[in-house]
């Protein structure tokens, strides 16, 4: 029993690292050559001789037998021949499609679907037949006696393993498996009970001329590709006499065993990165919340107000999403292609991790997408984020910056996210659909009824960007509620991993080190690349007029810093981008508050004109310094006379140089200003004014 097991183990282990490929196979007249007798009596001895292998596969002239050229010799037979070997007659059928060197795979039929425990019955069955061909190898005697003097032994257990799982057999019953075997060319599962194959008939001519139009970047439907490959067939004078069906049911089984082959044909390499290849697997608990963040962008399916133009669009949303927890944390809507729309975000998102007193607790890394198809979609013009200036500003806040590889869905977590969001977008009275095909009825040609009912809901309004983001807003809180369904942390929703895990941020060697105040997150808010105009009320943006005292006074251009969902105040810089203040939006007065207003409105109109008369006594002090006793003496020099100045005596009491030109004309008389004497040259006025002022001052 020993010695059996040994050699079943031999025999089981060469099966296993056996490689079969199209040229180890002859065809029955390639054998008769080799053992040098003929065709039919290599049929004869290939059906009585054990110890050749050989299989059955179907062509152009029908049923045909192929023959293991290493189980053949000039003797007729090898004594360490291996019988188990896996079917590759649609290698043999299909060699344009398989490139030299690919694994077979196994008979490509239409079985019906088989349980566990058939399967471990076949697997078992197997397993006796290998051991019943093993013990009758290599036998000079009568083989027929030799394998029922196995079957004998097994049916006194001294294979306990297998009888326990098949039960007592007879001879009969183990050539009846063994031809099964043969004939489904060694495919284990052909020995499971209830095992029905219909094998697919479709010649070698036939497939590379289907696959030559299934097989393309194109992606055609299959039955488009059939109904081609069909005329192609007649024309190349190729045999058509299957069903579509037969042709589609063969595509489909071919795909099963070779699904990259087709996504990297069909998808290219996208497609085979997302379906085919694996992935690694993520220990989420080797970081805590907020260590990582995961931005991407998303086109929103329904309209909101461009605040710019003030028509309806669909804006772009980029958002983080935490890697840990898979929780929204902050987001920005994008009306125009503004990189700074990334930054703006992050800033959210930092001042969602509040650690109290005006301090927030910034990501180790944000995780970007750098892909072409990202920037194209979001940012034209923009050949690379590491070169926007994007990687400067995170690194300003101590965040390293990761960007994705391009076509692996699998790095970014918040693509999923995107697809619940899409729950949301449905219940917007602007819904625009989530494709072409799933467009709301209004939108489609000739539907004036839903086109009417639409308008006589909004009144032809759309909501403004600020709704849109106090929707999202809601959903998101919501959406945090939920367990998640799967993953790493079934049955947990976002919330309860972002509380347990936020605490240990804290009890780290380097929390104080991530601390980072509010002032300090300004400047990642959105920047208006387009320089604006101060005026007397302040600064315009969206229709609204923004006010700082500091701003009094000031007449030319400036540059702001803006939050698009905080539309309370701006940041304002000068030309140079240094920074003049904060200013708050203006808020308007009832224009009758003392008669029709409340005491809110009078309070309001009050502080305004309060706050224009401090203005204008503050202005008229300044102006009062600047036109001081200089600047009227001056006036009086010009004009040759003078007027009473306060403690200051009067001109006619002056003594008065006798000053003279070069013609020695008097510039000064007794009686007034000799204004003949003004064309002289600038230097020389001066000259002269400034000996008359150090005789005033005598």
């Amino acid at each position: 029993m020993i010695a059996l097991e040994s050699n079943r183990n031999s025999v089981l282990h060469e099966a296993a690292q056996l490689e079969v490929r199209r040229e180890d196979w002859c065809s029955v007249r390639e054998a008769a050559d080799i053992l040098g007798i003929s065709n039919r009596a290599v049929r004869l001895k290939i059906r009585r001789d054990d110890s050749i292998v050989w299989r059955e596969v179907f062509g152009n002239g029908g049923k045909q037998y192929l023959i293991l050229k290493s189980s053949l010799n000039s003797e007729g037979a090898r004594s360490d021949v291996i019988y188990s070997q896996p079917d590759t007659s649609f290698v043999n059928k299909m060699e344009v499609i398989y490139s030299p060197g690919r694994n077979s795979v196994e008979s490509i039929s239409d079985a019906i679907e088989i349980s566990e425990e058939n399967s471990r019955i076949a697997y078992a069955r197997y397993d006796l037949i290998m051991l019943y061909l093993q013990y009758a190898k290599g036998y000079n005697g009568v083989i027929v006696e030799r394998k029922k003097g196995f079957v004998q032994l097994y049916n006194k257990e001294q294979f306990p393993d297998l009888y326990v799982k098949l039960g007592e057999t007879s001879y009969g019953t183990c050539e009846r498996w063994l031809k099964t075997l043969k004939e489904n060319g060694f495919n284990v599962m052909s020995l499971a009970p209830g095992y029905k194959p219909k094998q697919l008939t479709v010649s070698s001519e036939q497939a590379k001329v289907l696959f030559r139009f299934v097989l393309v970047p194109e992606a055609p439907p299959i039955n488009e590709a059939i109904r081609i490959a069909k005329i192609a067939m007649k024309m190349e004078g190729i045999k058509d006499d299957k069903s579509d069906s037969t042709y589609r049911r063969f595509i489909l089984k071919w795909k099963e065993r070779n699904n990259d082959l087709w996504e990297a044909a069909r998808g290219g390499e996208k497609a085979l990165n997302d379906n085919v290849l694996p992935f690694i697997k993520r220990d989420k608990d080797a970081v805590e919340v907020g260590d990582i963040v995961v931005a991407d962008g998303h086109v929103l399916n329904f309209e909101v107000l461009n605040p710019f133009t003030g028509k309806p669009k669909r804006m772009s949303m980029i958002a983080y999403a935490d890697f840990k927890s898979n929780k929204f944390l902050g987001f920005d809507l994008m009306p125009t292609e503004n990189t700074l729309v990334i930054a703006s975000a992050l800033r959210r998102t930092i001042r969602m991790m509040s650690a109290g007193e005006d301090l927030f607790i910034s990501p180790k890394i944000a995780y970007l997408d750098n892909g072409r198809a990202f920037r194209a979609k979001y940012f034209k013009g923009v050949n690379n984020f590491k070169t926007s200036g994007l990687t400067g500003l995170f690194q300003r806040l101590g965040i390293k910056t990761i960007y994705a590889w391009p076509y692996h869905g699998q790095s970014k977590i918040i693509e999923r996210l995107f697809g619940i969001l899409a729950e949301l977008e449905r219940q917007m009275i602007s819904y625009t659909g989530t494709s072409i095909e799933k467009k709301p009825a209004r939108m489609m040609r000739g539907e004036n009824f839903h086109r009417s009912l639409h308008e006589r809901i909004t009144g032809g309004t759309v909501m403004t960007i600020q709704q849109a983001y106090g929707w999202i807003l809601n959903w998101m809180e919501e959406y945090h509620k939920r367990p998640h369904q799967d993953g790493f942390y079934k049955g947990y929703s976002p919330n309860q991993i972002w509380e347990e895990s936020f605490d240990k941020i804290k009890e780290r060697d380097d929390y104080k080190s991530r601390l980072i105040t509010g002032n300090e997150l300004n400047y990642l808010m959105l920047t208006d690349l387009k320089q604006r105009q101060l005026r007397a009320n302040g600064i315009e943006f969206n229709g609204e007029w923004y006010w700082n005292e500091a701003l009094y006074g000031r007449k030319h251009g400036a540059y702001i810093k803006y939050d698009l969902f905080d539309d309370s105040h701006l940041l304002v810089y000068d030309e140079q981008q240094n920074f003049i203040c904060k200013a708050v939006k203006r808020e308007y007065a009832h224009p009758a508050a003392f008669i029709l207003g409340n005491d809110e409105d009078i309070r309001l109109v009050e502080a305004q004109l309060q706050e224009k008369g401090r203005l204008k006594r503050s202005t008229m002090r300044n102006v009062k310094e600047l036109l001081s006793n200089d600047y009227v003496a001056e006036k009086q020099l010009q004009l040759g006379y003078t007027m009473p100045l306060s403690a200051e005596p009067l001109l006619s009491d002056i003594k008065v140089a006798n000053l003279e030109n070069k013609s020695g004309e008097k510039i000064l008389n007794g009686t007034g200003f000799n204004y003949n004497l003004l064309s002289e040259s600038t230097t020389k006025s001066k000259k002269k004014i400034a000996i008359y002022e150090s005789e005033l001052n005598k």
